[in-house]
This record gives structure tokens, C-alpha cells and sequence, in this order.
């Protein structure tokens, strides 16, 4: 018997949110917002989503010995997510600044990584990864893979015969675009398909999509009143693992994860935004989408 459920691998960013800025301020300005939030981003809310949602969840990476990393062990203390990995100086952040016109982000990551040997010493079914930490995954676990847009931009690209017994390859139309060169989230899904495992592309506010076995999947998002929707992707791959380990079909898997990460847009960040597994299978169920075999 494995003594968790998931290990996602990577630093978690502490994310402050400003909120409610007329404009992006020009050089040499200061612009008043409405608020300022903290919490964690990254890797840090998908392992925040996948506690939330009844997981044992383990997050390894370099854990910062600074202000930030201080906030961020007691959030995931408190969410229950243990955090493993040796000590370094400063935790990566987010400044993400939320105007009428849009989001822009700018990041401080962290040049620290964790070891094979502090991913491997972890007893769990499966294990959280991006395209660029593939090396770092260990034997005889469910591998779900993840990207994001510093690895694309950097050029950093998945592997074919690495990818080729992982259960899913997650990212976003972007991404998939981007890597493949295809016109769109299904060309792209399709050429990046292998033998096995899940091709799924996420669409925003047009829900997903999942190339598996040869077919096309899709599962549509909820209609909300979007307020941000920093950290969707997140949720929406700790939703995607519990499902899949839960033994839903990819059907199911796409509907409600689309729903855990289209819910969670209402607030202003993810942390906020992250449903418990309570009041997601109640937000399912009123929604007509067939119960899961897991949860209480």
C-alpha cells in the first residue's frame, strides 16, 4: 500500500495578486489598485487542488527559507499538502497585475530543482511532472505531465518515448500550438497522440479536449462571470489526476475537470477559487454530471 496519492514535483511561486488597476502603470508610475493577495501558484495549487479534493498529497521541491517560503509552508500545512525537499534562499514569485483590459504577470523562478532521489523517496500511485523535470520521474507510478509557457518559449519540448507510458500529457491550446505547429487544439492534440496515455488540451472558457486511444473527447466549461483565471490550469490538472485515478473514463475525466477549473474563475485567485470535494460533487450533481466512484 503506497503512503500517498500523488507527488507533484516542482517550486511552488508565491503569486501577489493586485486587483482592480484602471491600467498596466507606465515607467516611473504608480497606479492604486483595489487589493493585494498572496497565495500560492504553480505547482503549489495543483498540490493545494489535489488535497482539497481528497488526495495525500506530497509536493517536492527546494523549499525557501525566506518570507515567502515561511507563508507557503503554513498554507500547505494547513491544507494538509506535505512539502519536502532541501533549503534554499529565496522562493520564486509571481507579480500578477489584474486590469480592465487583461493580466499581466512577471516572475522571479526559482534556479534550484529537486533531485531524482527526493522524488523517488516518495511512496505515492502517481506523480505531477512538466515536459522539462521527465528525468526526475520515477518507475511504476502513474505519470500525468504538465507544461507551461517559460518551458515552451525556452524551447523545451516533450518526448515522444518518454511520454509514451505516461497516462497524460495536460496543456493548454497555446502550448500545444506552439510545440506542434498546428493550426489548432485538435491538429495539435492529434500529432502529438501516441499508442497510450491522454493527449488533453484545455480551451479557457471552450472547456477541453482529449485525444486518447485514437478519439476525440470534449467536455465544455460552466458559464461564469470569469473574474481571473490565474491558476485554472492548475486546478484543472489536480482535478484531471483525480479523476483518472478514480477510474472515471476520459469523458468524464474532461467534464469535471472543466468544472472544478471553470468554477474556481469566479474569485479573485486560485487559492480562493479552489472548491473542497464536497462542494464539488454537490456543484456536479446539481449540473446533472454523473456522480464519480470516489469522494464520500
Amino acid at each position: 500500500m503506497t503512503a500517498f496519492d500523488v507527488t507533484v514535483v516542482g517550486a511552488p511561486f508565491v503569486d501577489l495578486t493586485f486587483s482592480g488597476l484602471e491600467r498596466l502603470p507606465r515607467a516611473g508610475e504608480e497606479v492604486v489598485g483595489e487589493s493585494l493577495r498572496v497565495g500560492p501558484g504553480g505547482t503549489g495549487m495543483q498540490a493545494v487542488a489535489a488535497s482539497r479534493l481528497g488526495l495525500s498529497t506530497v509536493l517536492v521541491s527546494p523549499v525557501g527559507e525566506d518570507a515567502g517560503g515561511r507563508m507557503l509552508r503554513s498554507i500547505f500545512a494547513d491544507e494538509g499538502v506535505v512539502w519536502l525537499g532541501g533549503e534554499v534562499d529565496a522562493t520564486p514569485t509571481t507579480a500578477i497585475l489584474s486590469t480592465a483590459q487583461g493580466i499581466a504577470m512577471a516572475t522571479a523562478p526559482m534556479e534550484a530543482e529537486p533531485s531524482q532521489e527526493e522524488v523517488a523517496a516518495v511512496d505515492a500511485r502517481a506523480v505531477v511532472l512538466s515536459v522539462g523535470r521527465m528525468r526526475l520521474r520515477p518507475p511504476e507510478v502513474a505519470v500525468y505531465v504538465t507544461t507551461g509557457t517559460v518551458e515552451v518559449d525556452a524551447g523545451v519540448r516533450p518526448d515522444a518515448t518518454a511520454l509514451g507510458d505516461a497516462r497524460a500529457l495536460i496543456l493548454n491550446e497555446r502550448e500545444a500550438v506552439a510545440i506542434t505547429g498546428r493550426r489548432g487544439a485538435r491538429e495539435a492534440a492529434e500529432r502529438l497522440a501516441g499508442p497510450g496515455g491522454s493527449i488533453v488540451v484545455t480551451l479557457g472558457a471552450g472547456g477541453a479536449l482529449a485525444v486518447e486511444g485514437g478519439e476525440v473527447a470534449r467536455a465544455s466549461a460552466p458559464q461564469v462571470d470569469a473574474v481571473d483565471a490565474t491558476g485554472a490550469g492548475d486546478l484543472f490538472v489536480a482535478a484531471y489526476v483525480w479523476t483518472d485515478l478514480g477510474g472515471l473514463d476520459v469523458r468524464g475525466r474532461l467534464e469535471w475537470a472543466c468544472l472544478y477549473a471553470g468554477l474556481s474563475v469566479r474569485a479573485l485567485t486560485a487559492l480562493d477559487g479552489a472548491l473542497r470535494l464536497e462542494e464539488l460533487l454537490a456543484e456536479g450533481e446539481r449540473r446533472g454530471l454523473p456522480r464519480p466512484p470516489i469522494g464520500p
